[in-house]
């Protein structure tokens, strides 16, 4: 089962232009307010129409503006589920009743309610009305009951916004639990970066009606496409700079703020499989990339190691995500990025790689503090996220004076 969109659609002065497939699991959409999530979900359910494009779902069309007589089927023969930010629940039926409206067959409902009780933590609240449910609970009950209806494709809407922290983090866990009971796609809409990467298998970047990047969570998370994207999955040390040198270590990269190595494992080639006038930034393969006189570019997998440690690019679902291999010749203008989270204090290390600086403003978060460094005039120039016990052990407060590492292999070089 699969749903493929290609949709335009002009809207309250919104311009929405989507082309994007995806397959059974939990696909998250994630993007700011106002960057037409919610409408892409409507115009998949049929309760808005594009204005142009086509939507099919498991085969059948479900819109089709080029088709001689066009498609578009209404949305009660779409066979989508929609749980929405409110749950919408009826006040006057109680549990079991919600969820069973609509539906058809004893014997289907004997069966099916029970097993939705159980997977969603409702046995025992059948007979409540929906007054005596917390939030938590109606938003499950809204879940169920639109699960009852064993849609095609499953559309959410941001349901767990209206909760607090404990109760959503519990309902992700809900749905994580359902995904391996009920194999339907699904479409899950956030603006919460936590939420889209702990539910979706794969994560949809949406902004101002389009597409910025589409793919694997680890790989929209440590490899953004493009600054836009950087900036919103929390990437923010974003720096200019100069390719000065490449070899077989990787690139040497001199800006104004920095002096960094990037390894190959970043997905660079190393200068041995430079192409004679390759173009900036071009993309190759790792095994046919074309180097001097046609040969193969000699790019190493095993230097592929994760700034964790041991991980290997594309080595299984815990790998550290592998960059397509692009070439920057010397003198290229790049952006480099890192996430602040990738950051470490120096302990003694010498050479390239290394921001000395003064800590501005010191941001607890949790366990975690979030330290605002400054080297130049401007009013801080990196973000590092340390643990308190970090902080505290080596006296990092403001106005203290740090030095800090950027693992190369954490290092990222921005296509745009």
């Amino acid at each position: 089962m699969s749903l493929q969109v290609r949709v335009q659609k002009r809207r309250d002065g919104l311009v929405l232009d989507v082309d994007l497939g995806i397959g059974s699991g939990i696909t998250a959409l994630l993007g700011p307010s106002g960057a037409g999530k919610s409408t892409l979900l409507n115009l998949v359910a049929g309760l808005e129409k594009p204005d142009s494009g086509r939507i099919v779902a498991g085969g059948q069309v479900f819109f089709d503006s080029h088709a001689r007589p066009p498609v578009d089927l209404p949305p009660h023969r779409r066979r989508v589920g929609y749980v929405f930010q409110q749950p919408a629940l009826f006040p006057h039926l109680d549990v079991w009743a919600n969820i069973t409206y609509g539906a058809n067959g004893r014997a289907y409902m004997a069966t099916r309610v029970p097993e939705l009780l159980r997977l969603l933590r409702l046995e025992g609240l059948e007979h409540r009305r929906v007054r005596e449910l917390s939030g938590g609970q109606q938003q499950r009950v809204a879940l169920a009951r639109t699960l009852m209806a064993n849609p095609r494709l499953l559309l959410m809407d941001e349901p767990f916004s209206a909760l607090d922290n404990l109760i959503r983090q519990r309902l992700r866990r809900d749905l994580l639990a359902v995904r391996e009971v009920f194999s339907a796609p699904t479409l899950f809409v956030t603006h919460d970066l936590e939420e889209a990467f702990s539910l979706g298998e794969r994560v949809a970047v949406m902004d101002q009606g389009r597409i910025l990047q589409y793919g694997p969570r680890e790989e929209v998370y440590y490899r953004p496409a493009c600054r836009r994207v950087a900036r919103f999955v929390g990437m923010r040390n974003i720096f200019d700079a100069r390719v000065v040198a490449a070899d077989s270590h990787g690139l040497r990269l001199q800006g104004p703020k920095i002096d960094v190595l990037v390894t190959p494992g970043e997905g660079v080639v190393p200068a041995a499989g430079l192409a004679e006038g390759a173009g900036r930034g071009e993309t190759v393969t790792e095994e046919s990339g074309p180097g001097p006189g046609g040969a193969a570019n000699p790019v190493s997998r095993a230097s592929q190691v994760g700034p964790q440690g041991g991980r290997r690019a594309g080595e299984g679902p815990g790998a550290w995500p592998r960059s397509p291999q692009r070439i920057f010749p010397v003198g290229t203008n790049v952006a480099v990025a890192v996430r602040p989270e990738e950051i470490t204090l120096a302990g003694g290390r010498q050479g390239p790689n290394m921001i000395a600086g003064v800590i501005v403003q010191v941001i607890l978060e949790g366990a975690m503090h979030r330290l605002l460094v400054r080297f130049t005039h401007d009013a801080y120039d990196l973000e590092v996220l340390l643990p308190f016990r970090t902080c505290l052990e080596n006296g990092l407060a403001v106005g203290s004076r740090a030095a800090f590492y950027l693992d190369p292999r954490a290092l990222h070089i921005l296509s745009e």
